[in-house]
């Protein structure tokens, strides 16, 4: 009889848990997801902060929480994890009544665009675990990932002046007597323009900044159109990166710049263009190229600009960022020349390409060959 009556007892509990989890588990449960920042640069890290809320009186011993974000976003703990095209995250919780839970995951950012997470499920089981239950979450956590520059020390010694050329050609000058501030050394830089005493204070080398006296404008214009048939995402990536190592070198000269490309908005159907840029605008070209969805086709670039650079200005400058090296493009580049634009082509160029500008682009084309795992051609 004790038997039975333990036996009933329990399966009267089992039915009374199952209708108790099965109508409140989802009462007062809340999940937070946020980032640490909404503005970084790629490779910088980040903290997702994730925080469970369990108001009621009704302990979880099993919870899940699942979500997905991008496989760019590179998460140090990997338990629970399956990467496809999107990162997959299982994270398991047992949460008693009343309790607040707050994980951070730090992650790596290891690629520039726009990110964000939409939705997410919370799945919970009974206290027997014999039945679990769904429930879909809104969230709404975005965050812009700005791009990186690259190092020009590391490519031919042609690059580390090309962008000195630019500059010189068109004879600007630094005012000696008018101080800016304080940076770290670039490749480019003079070792005359070193500031030996905030050198030794950083442990690395600093150099000074100055005034210009005289302005100088320079466009530069991102292509972001493949060969056809050959679709490089990580040599368009590379071009963005480009676009805003060159963009920033001229900034803090005191030029100014435009920023033009046929790259489309990650939201909208527009295509990504920053005019008019000064020294202060360094936010305004992140945001603009983080934008950019290499994943949408590209609008047409001489279709887009064609009649604006018909008639190239004698006082700027225009350097193009482009891996495309078919016969048309060329040809494009060649007529600006022709009308007496000054222009400079930079080519991504990864393994699989061969550089080989026309004879009429071969003293302003320069290839900028892209590292792929370990492998860069010198």
């Amino acid at each position: 009889m004790k038997l039975l009556a333990i036996l009933a007892g329990l399966f009267c509990f089992y039915v009374l848990q199952n209708y108790i989890y099965r109508r409140y588990w989802a009462r007062g449960l809340t999940v937070e997801m946020k980032v640490s920042r909404n503005r970084a640069t790629e490779g910088e890290k980040l903290v997702l902060e994730e925080v469970i809320s369990n108001a009621k009186r009704l302990p979880l011993p099993t919870l899940k929480v699942k979500f997905k974000v991008s496989k760019y976003l590179q998460f140090q703990d990997s338990t629970g994890t399956n990467v496809s095209d999107y990162y997959n995250r299982n994270d398991m919780f047992s949460i008693l009544m009343q309790q607040r839970i707050t994980r951070t995951l730090p992650f790596v950012c290891t690629r520039r665009g726009h990110f964000s997470m939409y939705a997410a499920s919370f799945v919970c089981s009974n206290f027997f675990m014999t039945e679990e239950y769904i429930k879909d979450l809104t969230l709404d956590m975005e965050f812009l990932v700005y791009p990186r520059t690259v190092d020009v020390s590391r490519f031919h010694r042609e690059y580390q002046t090309l962008l000195g050329d630019i500059i010189t050609k068109k004879y600007i000058q630094e005012d000696p007597f008018s101080f800016r501030g304080i940076r770290e050394y670039q490749p480019y830089d003079s070792m005359k323009t070193v500031n030996w005493k905030s050198s030794a204070k950083q442990g690395q080398w600093m150099v000074n900044q100055r005034n210009f006296t005289a302005g100088q404008q320079v466009d530069i214009y991102l292509n972001l159109s493949p060969d056809v048939g050959y679709r490089d995402v990580e040599l368009m990536e590379e071009a963005i990166r480009l676009t805003k190592t060159f963009a920033l070198y001229f900034l803090e000269r005191g030029m100014e710049l435009s920023v033009y490309t046929n790259g489309i908005h990650y939201e909208e159907d527009s295509v990504i263009s920053v005019e008019s840029l000064d020294r202060t605008d360094e936010r305004k070209l992140n945001e603009g190229l983080a934008q950019i969805d290499v994943n949408k086709p590209e609008q047409a670039f001489e279709e887009m600009y064609g009649t604006q650079l018909e008639h190239p200005l004698e006082e700027r400058h225009y350097v193009f960022i482009c891996s495309r090296q078919w016969k048309g493009w060329q040809q494009f580049l060649e007529r600006i020349r022709q009308r007496g634009g000054s222009l400079t082509w930079i080519v991504p160029v990864s393994g699989l390409m061969e550089f080989s500008p026309g004879p009429g682009l071969k003293d302003c084309a320069y290839p900028w060959y892209v590292e792929y795992g370990s492998n860069v051609r010198q």
